[in-house]
């Protein structure tokens, strides 16, 4: 429960409004792209390294 907690206080202190332009994917399908963008989104809310990514 806490680690959900913690990643809703991540997300909400550190917002990317425009997840394909932070997370660059090798997809050619934009759905597929917007996928995996969210799916690294959400990794890195976890794991707390939102605001250490150099991209």
């Amino acid at each position: 429960m806490t680690d959900i907690l913690r990643a809703i206080t991540t997300l909400v202190n550190h917002p990317i409004p425009n997840l394909l332009d932070y997370y660059r994917s090798k997809s050619q399908n934009r759905i597929n792209a917007i996928g995996d963008a969210l799916e690294e989104y959400i990794k890195d809310i976890f794991a707390k390294i939102i605001n250490y990514k150099m991209r």
